[in-house]
């Protein structure tokens, strides 16, 4: 995240905005707290857009074909079959996150509330869930379990009152 804040500095000097306005409004704790952070719609859309140009999963992460079956891309797989893609792929992908994709444009995930969440059923990330097939692009439904973004976002309020 903080990589292409510092090749982004007007996402950058949005996202300080973004805390100062918060800070001076008196709406941090010290440290600042997961359901405040939360509150931040630019930070969350930071990162969510750091998290897709960056996938944390570096190779396709197995998932199980469901009983029944599945038709995926044209090409029919019986239950049971291990599949998988790719995130890197899967988070260029134009057709969900626009003709821009390459781009880290954390703005993409503010403009459409569908679109945002249409983009999230998308991403190819870190999950508790068992893994199985649940999407034309075999994602996970979720782009972080709930403990794991606590501990992101408790870090990421040690770097920011570093940053001050």
């Amino acid at each position: 995240m903080l990589y292409y804040l510092l090749k982004n500095p007007a996402s950058y000097a949005k996202l300080q905005s973004e805390i100062d306005d918060f800070d001076r409004e008196g709406k941090f704790s010290n440290p600042i707290s997961y359901a405040e952070a939360n509150k931040m719609p630019y930070l969350q859309a930071v990162m969510k857009e750091a998290m897709r140009m960056h996938p944390a999963v570096g190779i396709s992460m197995p998932r199980y074909v469901p009983s029944g079956g599945a038709e995926i891309d044209g090409r029919w797989y019986p239950a049971g079959t291990v599949v998988g893609v790719n995130a890197w792929v899967i988070h260029r992908n134009k057709e969900v996150f626009g003709e821009d994709a390459d781009a880290f444009r954390p703005e993409r995930w503010l403009e459409s509330e569908s679109k945002a969440k249409e983009m999230a059923r998308n991403m190819y990330q870190v999950s508790s869930q068992q893994p199985i097939l649940n999407s034309y692009y075999i994602a996970a439904d979720k782009i972080l379990s709930p403990s794991s973004e606590l501990a992101v976002m408790s870090a990421l309020g040690r770097i920011f009152l570093c940053w001050r």
